[in-house]
C-alpha cells in the first residue's frame, strides 16, 4: 500500500540490509539538474515485481517538459 506522507520507513539507502519483496512499493526521487537553469526532483512510484520492477508514474525525462 502507499503511505500517507511524502518520508516514511523503511528507507532504502545504500547499505541497507532490508530485502525488497514482491509487491513492495517504493518511490524513487532522481534529481535533474541542467547549469545554468536549475534542478527538479521527479518520483516514480515503483512496484517490486516478481522479476524486478515495474514503473507505476510515467513522468517526462526532456526539460522541455518543464519549461
Amino acid at each position: 500500500s502507499l503511505g500517507r506522507v511524502a518520508h516514511e520507513p523503511p528507507f532504502l539507502v545504500e547499505g541497507s540490509d532490508r530485502p525488497l519483496e514482491p509487491g513492495m512499493i517504493v518511490v524513487v526521487e532522481p534529481t535533474m539538474r541542467l547549469a545554468g537553469v536549475g534542478s527538479i526532483n521527479i518520483e516514480d512510484t515503483t512496484v517490486v515485481t516478481e522479476d524486478g520492477c515495474e514503473v507505476l508514474t510515467s513522468t517526462p525525462r526532456e526539460w522541455d517538459a518543464f519549461l
